[in-house]
C-alpha cells in the first residue's frame, strides 16, 4: 500500500468515527429529552366509548380511562354543566395540572393548544371544571382533538402523569347529550323545595319576578318528580292591627294556592295557612326588614299531607302553626 492510499484510509476512519460519535451523542441527547418516568392513562383506540345516560333530571357523557377512572361531561337540572374527572384511587398530586389539547396520534405534527392551568384537588374528583372551560372542551373534542391533563404524581416524587380522553366516537354520544339537554327541566328539586315570595308594601299581588317562581314550580311538578304536597304560609311586617294582617297574609296565601290549582295542582294537595305579623324573620324597625318579612313560602314535600289535618279548616290558630318554621 502507498502512502497515498494509506491517508486515504487514514481519512476515511476518521471521518467514520467522526460519524458514529456524532449518531451515539444524537441518540444520547434523543434518550435524557425522553421522560423516562412519565405515564399516560389513555383509552386504546379501539375500546374507547363514550357512555350516554339521559333523564329530564340530569344528563352526563362519560368515558372510561383504563387504570385511572372517567372523565364525565354532567348537567344537571337547573345548573351549569361542568367536567369531572373521576379517580377511585388518588394519582394525581394537589396543586395544578397542565390542560392542553393535541391532535389525535393519528396526525403527527399538529398544534399543541394550550389552555392553561386547572386545581387538581383531593378525593375520588381531583378535577372539576367550570361551564366555560367545559364548553372549550367540547368544541374540542368535536373538532377531533384530544384533550390532556399533566401533573406530577402522588406516590412517585417527580413523575409526571398524563391523562388522556380521546376524542374517538365523541360527535356521535355529543348529538346524543344535546337531544338530553332539550329535555332537561329548567329546575332541580332543591330550587323549589323551598320559595319566598315578596310583596310590595300592603298589597297582595305579586310582581313578575316573584311569579317565574311560581312557573318554575309548576313546571317541575308537572313532570314525574315524585312531589305530593304543598305548604303555604302567608305573613306580614307589623304594620297595622294584628286583625288586619291576619286577614292580608291569609289573602296572600291563598291568591297563591290558586295560582297553583290553576296550573293544575290538585286543590287536594295544598296546606293554606296564614300567621300575620307572627313569625318575623327580620326586624320590623327597618323598610328593608319589613320588606322580608311582608312574604308566603311554599315548601314542596315527596310526602303526602297528614289526613287528620284539613286544608279547610287550618287557620292561625291551629296547633299545626308549629310547622311553620319548616316552610321559611
Amino acid at each position: 500500500m502507498t502512502l497515498i492510499d494509506m491517508g486515504l484510509l487514514r481519512s476515511q476512519l476518521a471521518s467514520y468515527c467522526s460519524c458514529v460519535c456524532s449518531w451515539t451523542l444524537a441518540g444520547l441527547l434523543l434518550l435524557v429529552s425522553i421522560p423516562l418516568n412519565a405515564v399516560t392513562y389513555q383509552s386504546r383506540l379501539e375500546r374507547t366509548e363514550w357512555l350516554v345516560s339521559t333523564s329530564i333530571y340530569e344528563c352526563q357523557m362519560e368515558q372510561a380511562i383504563p387504570d385511572f377512572g372517567r372523565a364525565s361531561f354532567y348537567h344537571y337540572a337547573g345548573e351549569s354543566p361542568t367536567f369531572l374527572l373521576l379517580s377511585e384511587t388518588p394519582r394525581m398530586k394537589e396543586g395544578k395540572a397542565a390542560l392542553t389539547t393535541v391532535p389525535p396520534f393519528w396526525k403527527p405534527g399538529g398544534e399543541i393548544r394550550r389552555l392553561g392551568y386547572v386545581d387538581v384537588k383531593g378525593g375520588k374528583s381531583p378535577i372539576s371544571l367550570d361551564d366555560s372551560l367545559t364548553y372549550q372542551l367540547m368544541h374540542e373534542l368535536y373538532n377531533g382533538r384530544q384533550v390532556e391533563f399533566m401533573r406530577r404524581s402522588w406516590f412517585a416524587g417527580q413523575q409526571r402523569i398524563t391523562v388522556g380522553v380521546s376524542n374517538v366516537n365523541f360527535r356521535g354520544a355529543y348529538d346524543q347529550y344535546v337531544e338530553c339537554l332539550a329535555q332537561l327541566l329548567p329546575v332541580n328539586f332543591s330550587q323549589v323545595e323551598r320559595i319566598s315570595l315578596q310583596y310590595p308594601d300592603g298589597e297582595d299581588r305579586l310582581e313578575a319576578k316573584q311569579l317565574q317562581k311560581l312557573e318554575d314550580i309548576l313546571t317541575f311538578v308537572t313532570a314525574p318528580t315524585g312531589v305530593q304536597s304543598f305548604y303555604i304560609d302567608g305573613h306580614t311586617d307589623s304594620i297595622g292591627t294584628r286583625a288586619e294582617n291576619l286577614d292580608i297574609s291569609k289573602q296572600r296565601a291563598e291568591s297563591v294556592k290558586k295560582i297553583l290549582v290553576d296550573g293544575g295542582v290538585s286543590d287536594e294537595q295544598i296546606l293554606v295557612r296564614w300567621h300575620g305579623e307572627r313569625y318575623p324573620i327580620a326586624s320590623n324597625r327597618t323598610s328593608q326588614g319589613r320588606a322580608k318579612n311582608r312574604r308566603v313560602t311554599v315548601r314542596l314535600s315527596k310526602d303526602p299531607l297528614p289526613e287528620i289535618i284539613a286544608p279547610e279548616e287550618t287557620s292561625v290558630e291551629n296547633k299545626n302553626d308549629s310547622q311553620e318554621g319548616e316552610g321559611n
